[in-house]
């Protein structure tokens, strides 16, 4: 978090500050007390089995500068920010967090193939930016909160994790990270139930686009028919296999247990890359990282 306090938590979320305490810096957030540290903000998230607010007292006690939640428990007397709904109040926070950074910020969407894209791309720009990543599985409407209140004075660069299951969600999560630039690995059969059909997954992970800049870029997978064939109002940029793709792979070459080898083709670029991770869904995640790359230099 950059220059945060207390009150302007309180401010953010549209929360009333109990305890005082509005002068205290907030670094960051945690949703499970056993992380807190001092600086980090606890988020008490009410849950079927356990109660975040029973552990608001041990948090203060670790360091917090102050808990998110929705009652003060007895007892308690330090810097609580109370709010009518703690998952609600962290996106509102997590937006306001976003709108302060100028480093570019990186979306990462698709049915499979997420986590490797986003752990490619993230090393890439590291070679050039101090750069921060989603950690763990912190891609949904709980998890990307977190790695946006991670941003600090000396974020140059964020690789955000963007998941979900149900339409409305990719629009929550866009509202939250407002990505430079979006990557798009792959449309599936993943969560039908709920999004009908790959038409229906394709509809659902494209409303991150209605929170992106018109000069953002929208990198996809030219080799899936529904991305090689999405219409958008930001510029356009497809890797894959396929010969028209702007940054491609050739010379492809399946090495076994060692991986893959194939040059890395972009303009008048070629680059040839070996990676030692079985799979060709590897050689799409490279391609994804390169396609970054080069668009931040």
């Amino acid at each position: 978090m950059i220059g945060m306090t207390v009150s302007k938590v309180a401010e953010y979320t549209g929360g009333t500050l109990h305890g005082g305490g509005g002068e205290r810096e907030v670094l960051g957030a945690v949703r499970d007390n056993r992380e807190v540290t001092p600086g980090l903000m606890f988020c008490a998230l009410p849950g079927a089995r356990v109660d975040g607010h029973d552990f608001i007292g041990a948090a203060l006690e670790a360091g917090a500068p102050c808990c998110l939640a929705q009652r003060v428990p007895e007892g308690v007397s330090g810097p609580v920010v109370i709010v009518p709904d703690v998952a609600q109040a962290m996106a509102r926070l997590a937006a306001a967090c976003r709108a302060q950074v100028k480093a570019p910020v990186v979306g990462i969407v698709g049915s499979s193939g997420k986590t490797t894209t986003k752990e490619m791309v993230a090393c890439v720009l590291a070679r050039r930016y101090d750069t921060l990543r989603t950690e763990k599985n912190f891609n949904n409407e709980l998890g990307v909160p977190l790695t946006l209140f991670r941003i600090g004075p000396e974020t140059e660069a964020a690789v955000v994790e963007l998941g979900i299951s149900h339409f409305g969600e990719m629009r929550r999560l866009g509202a939250m990270a407002r990505p430079d630039i979006a990557v798009y690995t792959l449309i599936g059969r993943s969560h039908l139930e709920a999004l009908g059909d790959r038409r229906g997954v394709l509809r659902a992970k494209t409303e991150l686009l209605e929170h992106m800049p018109e000069n953002g870029l929208v990198t996809v997978n030219g080799d899936d028919d529904l991305l090689a064939g999405l219409e958008c109002r930001q510029r356009k940029l497809c890797f894959g296999l396929d010969e028209g793709c702007d940054v491609r792979a050739e010379n492809y070459r399946c090495l076994g247990a060692e991986g893959s080898s194939f040059t890395v083709v972009s303009g008048e670029h070629r680059i040839d890359t070996r990676v030692s991770a079985y799979g060709r869904h590897m050689v799409y995640a490279a391609l994804a990282a390169a396609a970054v790359g080069n668009t931040l230099g």
